[in-house]
């Protein structure tokens, strides 16, 4: 694992006391992490080496709309710019992904905790409106 990414997910822990996912799905380019209750993947060498890409879990689609739209999800997921965040779909689960990238030089576990929080936040938004009334 390079240095500041083993550095930064180990301060991440700690700020997240406890509520991160296990601690054996860390690998050398990646880690797992929950907050506030959303799943989150942290990915360092998918992209340039100086950029994490992080995937936040917002659920799975209450009814599945056409085929069109989910096969524009999942080419948006891949297609994202690199400084903007986008959706897609995950294939195999079948589960809404938000990606975004967060450059790693000057990144600290406080703002890499605060986007998450945000990116968590939203995606529990966006679950409560999936819910059937």
């Amino acid at each position: 694992m390079s240095g500041r990414f083993a550095n930064l997910m180990k301060d991440l822990d700690s700020l997240l006391d406890g509520e991160s996912a296990a601690d054996d799905a860390t690998s050398e380019r990646s880690a797992l992490f929950r907050v506030d209750g959303v799943g989150f993947a942290i990915a360092h060498g998918n992209a340039p080496a100086d950029v994490l890409t992080v995937y936040c879990n917002f659920g799975t689609l209450a009814e599945p709309d056409s085929g069109r739209l989910l096969q524009l999800l999942k080419a948006n997921l891949f297609l994202a710019s690199s400084c903007a965040g986008s959706y897609g779909i995950e294939p195999e689960s079948g589960s809404i992904l938000y990606m975004f990238h967060a450059p790693l030089p000057g990144l600290t576990a406080i703002d890499l905790h605060k986007a998450l929080r945000h990116a968590a936040a939203q995606a529990m938004a966006w679950r409560q409106d999936q819910t059937p009334q």
